[in-house]
């Protein structure tokens, strides 16, 4: 049964399943991104593994409310789960720390 969406503060519906008139939709993995702005708006280029994939433009007020559903369901995650999920940064500084204590 999938799961009902919910409300974030901005309203836009967030799910944990794809509801069924979404599904023919094209899916995109990435592990990996890179963001920028102009005058005018973002834009946010993911990538797969190092290789581009997509590059999508925002205006200001749907990036702030992307990242701020984003953010949302992450933080839910994370108390849920008791656990923190480490950005790619801290993954990066991780590994460096380890790799310097092993030297």
């Amino acid at each position: 049964m999938p799961a009902t969406p919910e409300k974030t503060q901005q309203g836009p519906e967030v799910s944990e399943s794809l509801p069924a008139h979404l599904v023919p939709l094209q899916a995109v993995y990435c592990n990996g991104f890179e963001i920028g702005m102009g005058t005018s708006d973002v834009f946010v280029v993911l990538a797969q593994n190092g290789r581009r994939l997509l590059l999508l433009n925002l205006s200001y007020t749907s990036a702030k409310s992307l990242s701020e559903a984003i953010g949302t369901l992450i933080k839910k995650l994370e108390e849920k789960s008791g656990r923190k999920i480490m950005s790619s940064l801290e993954v990066t500084k991780f590994l460096s720390e380890k790799k310097s204590a092993t030297k």
